[in-house]
């Protein structure tokens, strides 16, 4: 995360005016700061928690991330796993929970926002799946998955353009993703473009 930092920074310094750089080494000693204050318990647990999902061993690996929360609140990696392990247990709300807390903590963590907007995707909130993933696809436009399911709930809304335009970023980050090229057709078939609805069903 150090090493991570210092590259943001030194690309930030060719870049920012005099009191931007100020900013951003405040920003920096803050975050530097708030990774050195978890304390050494909870990363501990945090690291527990890790081994116990290699080992598939899900229930104990949560109850290892509540430990570590338990004792640092806003440590945002605990926050993330716990949210990730949450959603794949099927518990759609303390999967929210945790990672809506992560982002509070980072607002533009991709690791917290792509799976946040998958529990809105499966819980149906297709707004909030739309809004966490036009953030998401901003900070990572390489993300085929995600502009696919961004389509999938622009879809789901009614709006054809935006759907269009979001599954066709999907097809252009994985053009072997036969999934996103069948979005395409059903798109243009249910508005009756039977060309380019046949057209994409050939191209997968």
């Amino acid at each position: 995360k150090e090493d991570e930092l210092s590259v943001r920074l030194n690309t930030l310094f060719h870049r920012l005016t005099p009191v931007g750089i100020l900013a951003a080494v405040l920003m920096a000693f803050l975050a530097g700061a708030a990774v050195a204050a978890v304390p050494d318990d909870a990363k501990r647990e945090f690291n527990r928690g890790i081994e116990l999902s290699k080992a598939k061993k899900l229930d104990s690996a949560i109850v290892a991330y509540e430990a570590a929360i338990k004792i640092a609140p806003d440590y945002l990696d605990a926050q993330i796993n716990l949210g990730a392990l949450c959603y794949e247990k099927g518990d759609l709300a303390r999967a929210t929970e945790h990672l809506k807390r992560a982002i509070e903590l980072d607002s533009n963590n991709t690791a917290a926002l792509k799976p946040l907007g998958q529990v809105y995707f499966k819980a149906k909130d297709y707004d909030g799946t739309i809004t966490t993933f036009k953030r998401y696809t901003a900070l990572n436009t390489s993300d085929a998955s995600a502009w696919s399911l961004l389509g999938q709930s622009y879809k789901k809304k009614g709006d054809e353009k935006n759907a269009l335009d979001a599954f066709s970023k999907a097809a252009a980050a994985d053009p072997k993703d036969y999934k996103t090229l069948y979005h395409i057709g059903n798109v243009h078939r249910e508005a009756k473009r039977f060309p380019e609805a046949i057209a994409s069903y050939r191209k997968a």
